[in-house]
């Protein structure tokens, strides 16, 4: 245990000591199927968020444009595509391990935000609720609060840390923050909110 830190794949590594060569065969094909899940996953959500803010004016229109034929956000997965490839270069050249330092800020980098977009999502459902059933509801103003308060533990001690690569993906995350917001009320009144969305909201179908 020692060395775990250390080592690119501890856990193939550990899983070979205590089960043999087939447990570590078996748990590296599950690895292999959960990142290319994970990629898969993260660039198809990615791309159509770009694209959905590129048609709110949020974003550079071009990345909200379809293909005419696999009716798919073509550019905005490009950009995503392009953007993931350099910061992966670059950032396994300016950090360091092998690749390990960057796949750690990225990691960090979109999972605090995925968290912060749960919460947020979680403060608004006492709300949400309140205008569509003109009730509060105990439990879900309650369990928002409960989940609201988990993500808060993993902010914090994400926050804490100190290992510069964890330090480096908290501040870019903040970095982002402060951006979206800033980003936000510089384009309000350009903001369009997308048709087919504001019938949904309505309760027009």
């Amino acid at each position: 245990m020692s060395s775990y830190a250390s080592n690119l794949v501890p856990g193939i590594i550990l899983t070979k000591s205590d089960l043999g060569l087939i447990g570590a065969i078996i748990i590296t094909v599950f690895y292999i199927n959960s990142i290319l899940t994970d990629i898969a996953v993260f660039f198809n959500s990615s791309s159509r968020v770009s694209m959905a803010l590129a048609r709110n004016n949020i974003l550079p229109n071009a990345m909200s444009r379809i293909h005419h034929k696999h009716q798919t956000p073509h550019v905005s997965a490009a950009v995503m595509g392009i953007g993931a490839f350099l910061i992966a270069a670059v950032g396994t050249v300016a950090l360091g391990g092998g690749g390990f330092n960057i796949f750690l800020v990225t990691g960090i980098v979109s999972t605090l935000p995925a968290l912060l977009v749960h919460a947020i999502a979680n403060a608004a459902l006492p709300a949400l609720n309140k205008k569509e059933t003109r009730k509060w509801g105990a439990l879900n103003v309650l369990l928002p609060i409960i989940a609201i308060v988990i993500l808060g533990f993993v902010f914090y001690g994400t926050f804490i840390s100190i290992s510069s690569t964890v330090i480096i993906g908290s501040v870019i995350f903040l970095i982002w923050v402060v951006v979206g917001i800033v980003l936000s009320f510089a384009r309000k009144k350009s903001y369009v909110l997308d048709k087919k969305y504001e019938g949904l909201v309505g309760g027009q179908e």
